[in-house]
């Protein structure tokens, strides 16, 4: 089996997808109002899976709204 993913790859990945998120936003207020979730998040976050998968969905389900 692999090892598991360390703390500076999540941290990597983490900062592809916001990237990705953000590309995705059609607005500035909508680029703006993501960022400002996105940062919320920290890196103890970041490398606790389930944290970020939390904060994750809770950030999409109240953009989508």
């Amino acid at each position: 089996p692999s090892p598991p993913p360390t703390d500076e790859f999540k941290l990597a990945n983490f900062y592809e997808l916001r990237e990705e998120f953000l590309c995705k936003c059609e607005t500035l207020e909508d680029f703006e109002e993501m960022s400002c979730h996105l940062d919320t998040i920290t890196e103890e976050d970041i490398v606790d899976d389930e944290k970020l998968l939390n904060k994750l969905n809770n950030i999409l389900v109240n953009y989508n709204e």
